[in-house]
């Protein structure tokens, strides 16, 4: 398992699991607004208010992030965290009132229960319950986001797939620097260890045990998927379908501004790499989103932008596996 200690009392977390649909949210909500950046490394996203943590943007900071099941539909499910902050006095200050400005993404665990989102009331009540960040992180694994979470989506007729989950991470700097990432691993690939040796996914049995089907190698010799989604009209088996995301939150308390920030989130694309195989694939949309809470200010951090972001690669690569581990079944 990760190692995990969270840096600052600045946010606080929130799940809503719904077993049975197999599908869930996880909201993070600020304490204060913090600076953040996302970037988009996947091909197939389901984001909202991803401008908005873009350079160039007039709003500098946000008030919370949404992570949740659904795709394209679990988009509107944010709303519920909206609402929470509003009733709260959280927001832009507006003639109108508070505006609050909470991006998200979504992963696509449809075929794995109902084909249903989490509701905007699943959402709200997850604020209602809402702690502080736990020093360990809190549940991981099938809760929250990770619920319907899977990976390794590729083998032949008869396979199953790998059990994803929510995983968390911290990786320790100097002069009391922390990075640490939420990762939601809902891959087309498998995940591996750091000797790359497959640590969860897909699998299918052979002579009464089940074997790993492994991807990379179902790819590379151009085996015949069956994937976990229906195949297209007239074809019997189907190819790999866009419906995989790993989602990655990164937090650190060094005091960073927009611009570092989205370097940060480059550089932390490289833990996928490092815990997905294969990674960043045409059939995966990959979110990184990245925060600062400047807990840390006034620290004589060493070339910022490159330790934060050397961190921040190693804490997601932590924070997939971590999520696997986590799992059920």
């Amino acid at each position: 398992m990760a190692s995990f200690s969270w840096l600052a009392p600045s946010v606080c977390i929130g799940h809503t699991t719904l077993k049975e649909e197999q599908t869930g949210g996880t909201v993070f909500l600020f304490q204060k607004p913090l600076a953040g950046a996302a970037h988009l490394c996947g091909c197939a996203p389901a984001t909202r208010e991803f401008a908005a943590l873009q350079p160039g943007c007039s709003v500098e900071k946000v008030h919370g992030l949404y992570l949740g099941g659904g795709s394209a539909f679990g988009i509107d499910s944010c709303a519920g965290a909206i609402r929470w902050l509003r009733e709260k006095g959280v927001g832009v200050k507006t003639h109108a009132g508070p505006v609050p400005v909470v991006p998200g993404a979504c992963i696509f665990d449809l075929p794995h229960g109902k084909p249903v989102p989490p509701s905007q009331e699943n959402v709200y009540e997850a604020c209602c319950s809402a702690v502080e960040m736990p020093s360990d992180g809190g549940p991981r694994g099938s809760v929250g986001a990770g619920t319907g979470a899977a990976c390794g989506k590729s083998g032949p007729a008869g396979f199953k797939v790998g059990k994803g989950g929510l995983g968390a991470a911290t990786v320790d700097g100097p002069v009391g620097l922390k990075v640490s990432a939420f990762a939601v691993v809902n891959a087309f690939g498998d995940i591996v260890t750091k000797s790359s040796e497959i640590l969860c996914g897909g699998t299918v049995e052979k002579e009464g045990k089940r074997e790993f089907c492994n991807v990379q190698k179902q790819v590379l010799d151009g085996t015949s998927v069956a994937s976990i989604s229906l195949p297209k009209e007239g074809e019997e088996g189907g190819g790999p379908q866009r419906e995989n995301t790993t989602l990655v939150t990164v937090f650190t308390n060094a005091s960073m501004g927009r611009e570092g920030l989205l370097k940060v989130g480059k550089m932390a694309v490289a833990g996928l790499s490092r815990s997905i195989c294969p990674a960043l694939t045409t059939v995966d949309g990959d979110v990184i989103f990245v925060f600062s809470t400047g807990d840390l200010a006034g620290a004589q951090v060493p070339s910022p932008e490159l330790t934060v972001g050397v961190m921040a690669a190693e804490a997601v690569a932590a924070a997939v596996r971590d999520g696997v581990m986590h799992n059920e079944g």
